[in-house]
């Protein structure tokens, strides 16, 4: 699959397997995220986190959404 098809084939996926991904899929996939150049220039380098177990990744999400409620900008067009 080339680059433009894969842009345009891309989809959200919002229900997962339950079934674990095997670890040297994932330290593949981010051994490969890893040749992207950083975003901006003089930037540090990618980090990654991998973050494993239903509970540990709901409780992550919860988090997040969280913050991002307490932190969201006044004004008109960030209401949720």
């Amino acid at each position: 699959m080339d680059v433009i098809a894969a842009i345009h084939g891309r989809r959200s996926v919002r229900s997962y397997d339950p079934r674990p991904v095997e670890r040297s899929l994932i330290e593949a996939v981010i051994e490969d995220a890893a040749q992207a150049p950083p975003p901006f220039r003089g930037m540090v380098p990618w980090a990654f986190n991998v973050i494993e177990g239903v509970e540990r990744i709901a409780a992550c999400g919860a988090r997040a959404m969280d913050h991002a409620r307490s932190h969201r900008p006044d004004g008109p067009g960030w209401d949720w």
